[in-house]
């Protein structure tokens, strides 16, 4: 998300940007970190991407956030899951519309 906020093209793509991040940072102040497993369990899952025909590199931010959440034995929740789609079975996805 702080990608999505440093890239955006204009003053109103930041400030929903900034919108977003913001109540995310304060919910959450101490983020789980990449540390050795999860780069191990990142790399696990690129594989399996890659493997199964896909791109890994377009889902990199993705695949951390996946693997950081396998690490830690927590769901990944989002709004579109597609972006997984291809590693379903190996990740335990929980889809907000």
């Amino acid at each position: 998300m702080h990608f999505g906020l440093l890239i955006a093209k204009d003053e109103e793509a930041r400030a929903r940007w900034a919108g977003r991040l913001g109540p995310i940072e304060a919910r959450f102040p101490n983020p789980l970190p990449i540390n050795d497993l999860v780069a191990r369990e990142w790399g696990r899952l690129k594989a399996a991407v890659a493997q199964r025909g896909g791109r890994p590199r377009r889902r990199d931010a993705d695949l951390a956030i996946a693997a950081t959440a396998n690490v830690h034995g927590a769901a990944l929740l989002t709004h579109d899951a597609d972006d997984l789609k291809i590693i379903e079975d190996l990740v335990k996805l929980v889809v907000r519309e």
